[in-house]
């Protein structure tokens, strides 16, 4: 299902002849992967993108491992540590997610295509990041309903680059397949934009999940701290802090209390912090989940396939899980969609079941003992029905029109943008090896590497240079806030995720010879990458080619227009990870 969710919404030119996977060096990570060796010769056929995943301890991560020489990802590696995987919908978006970052959503591409800038002041950070190519700058424009921004915000925690992510911002898109992990995880047009803007995809926009987070929320959300906007107006984001009753998480997976919050620090000002929902899960193994079925029982009607809604405010006895006796307004219901209808599961007294229409903003008595009392707020189609049980997408079926976006938005008036003083790199990202230096100097010149080998440009050969900005020792630089360059990430780790992985801003530390980085407790929590700026278009050294690129076919990009549907081909890789 977490293929299939961009292979229905991503389209490639296709490749001439068999994919030919390249031979990796046994001590980078994607090294670490089992390749079969047909995979190499004769390569593997009809298929535009190869991943090979594992289950290893070490949380949740992904990266390309070898790409054409324009930069875009043909071969990738995936890690899905079973302990973070405890919801079964939730585990497929996360999966999608991971593999989002495989195929090239990361801040070093976008850098390398001119689709990022700095901005100051907004919200009174020091600095923040935006993505402002034309697709997901207008997609942002669009989703808020809000012409005067610059462009998409990406997540960065402290506010001054020091800490920039490959995701957008939690408190802007929270729900978005590529915000940091713990919402929806929702492919709306945001994503779709940015993959558009790395050139190597077209998109089938008629497949973009709607997403019900900031949107037409309007420009005041994005420009004032959640300290001084009225929360009330934002329902179905922010909660009320004096509020204790049990409520339904913005995603509808859970439900829980008004104690989490999304932290906005920013050097030499007061934090803020904008209250959301804290949801009470059990974190149960992959086996658990999937084998046996179980679940957190949130209240009588949770089933893996059910969602959250929101019921009258009622205070609930003899409940069977741990917040028995306490104040209640969510309930957990299994629910259908037929045409543009919602159906509520219900069960009679009697024992019987029957489904009931359930329309936006009616109530309707949930008769399920002990609570009798209970209304429960029919939701939003949407909310409901666009995520499948599963976590694939209900939106299916619809064919790609052949036809670009046309954006009806405007863009600010553009302040003029002072000129590169060099090329920007192509930033194709690799699976490197431990402990590699930057080349020499000269290596970068004409736009750092990423080109891999011998390869021509155009020649459609993999490569697996790394193409990513060098590291810095010391875990970063200090910024140069700006309103024309592009910040370029630093060097610090991150616990749980290969530093050469495309979750943070980072070019990132190498892990220990022939292993991949410790600690899993922090699952897709990369980022802490300083932002350091490389001239005006961030460009830095190339990386150190960690492989012979190999032939790909005949080494031609076919001439034919994209193809209907992105091809991946997913192995298990058993194992060095395993």
């Amino acid at each position: 299902a977490a293929v299939k969710l961009h292979a229905e919404r991503l389209l490639v030119r296709p490749l001439e002849g068999p994919l030919k996977v390249p031979t990796f060096a046994a001590d980078s990570v994607c090294g670490q992967f089992t390749v079969p060796a047909a995979h190499h010769t004769p390569g593997v056929d009809d298929a535009d993108m190869v991943l090979y995943f594992a289950a290893a301890p070490g949380g949740v991560w992904a990266l390309p491992c070898a790409t054409l020489d324009d930069g875009r990802p043909i071969v990738g590696a995936v890690n899905l540590a079973p302990a973070n995987l405890f919801h079964g919908r939730l585990a497929t978006r996360i999966a999608a997610h991971e593999i989002a970052h495989a195929l090239g959503f990361s801040y070093q591409q976008m850098a390398a295509h001119r689709m990022v800038r700095n901005v100051t002041g907004v919200r009174g950070r020091k600095l923040s990041v935006v993505v402002n190519s034309t697709n997901a700058a207008m997609a942002a424009r669009e989703h808020y309903d809000c012409d005067g921004i610059r462009g998409m915000e990406l997540y960065d925690f402290n506010g001054d680059g020091s800490a920039l992510e490959s995701h957008w911002s939690e408190r802007n898109a929270k729900d978005e397949l590529m915000a940091p992990l713990g919402g929806a995880g929702l492919y709306t047009e945001l994503t779709l934009g940015a993959f558009v803007d790395l050139g190597f995809y077209k998109a089938n926009w008629a497949a973009a999940e709607p997403m019900a987070w900031g949107k037409s929320s309007g420009c005041e959300l994005l420009r004032k701290k959640c300290a001084q906007l009225s929360l009330s107006n934002y329902p179905k984001m922010f909660c009320n802090e004096s509020d204790f009753h049990l409520r339904c998480t913005s995603d509808r997976y859970f439900s829980g209390r008004c104690t989490g919050s999304i932290m906005e620090p920013s050097p030499g000002a007061t934090p803020d912090s904008c209250p959301v929902i804290e949801p009470v899960i059990s974190v149960r193994d992959l086996a658990t989940v999937f084998k046996k079925g179980a679940h957190k029982p949130a209240r009588p009607g949770d089933q893996p396939s059910s969602w959250c809604l929101g019921t009258a405010p009622t205070t609930v006895k003899g409940a069977t899980d741990e917040e028995e006796g306490k104040l209640v307004a969510a309930v957990h219901a299994e629910v259908k969609c037929l045409g543009a209808e919602v159906k509520l599961k219900m069960k009679k007294r009697g024992g019987w079941v029957d489904w009931e229409r359930c329309t936006s903003g009616v109530t309707v008595p949930w008769e399920i003992p002990p609570f009798d009392a209970d209304k429960v707020m029919c939701p939003e189609y949407d909310e409901v029905c666009t995520i499948s049980a599963t976590g694939g997408s209900v939106l299916t079926g619809f064919k790609w029109d052949g036809k670009d976006k046309e954006w009806k938005r405007k863009a600010p008036a553009e302040e003029p943008e002072p000129a590169p003083e060099s090329a920007p790199p192509v930033a194709g990202t690799v699976g490197v090896g431990p402990a590699i230096a930057p080349p020499p100097e000269e290596n970068s010149a004409g736009g750092g590497g990423g080109t891999g080998g011998s390869s021509e440009p155009g020649s459609g050969v993999p490569s697996t240079g790394q193409g990513l900005p060098a590291a810095d020792p010391e875990g970063g630089q200090e910024p140069v806030p700006g309103e024309g360059g592009v910040a370029a990430p630093g060097a610090k780790d991150s616990e749980g995720v290969p530093p050469e992985s495309s979750h943070g801003g980072g070019g990132g530390v190498s892990p220990p010879a022939g292993t991949l980085p410790a600690g899993g407790g922090a699952a897709d929590r990369a980022g802490d990458g300083a932002a350091t700026p490389a001239g005006p278009n961030g460009t830095g050294a190339a990386g150190k080619n960690d492989a012979t690129p190999p032939a790909h076919g005949d080494g031609a990009v076919a001439a034919a227009g994209p193809s209907l549907f992105l091809l991946i081909a997913a192995a298990a890789a058993a194992a060095a990870l395993c």
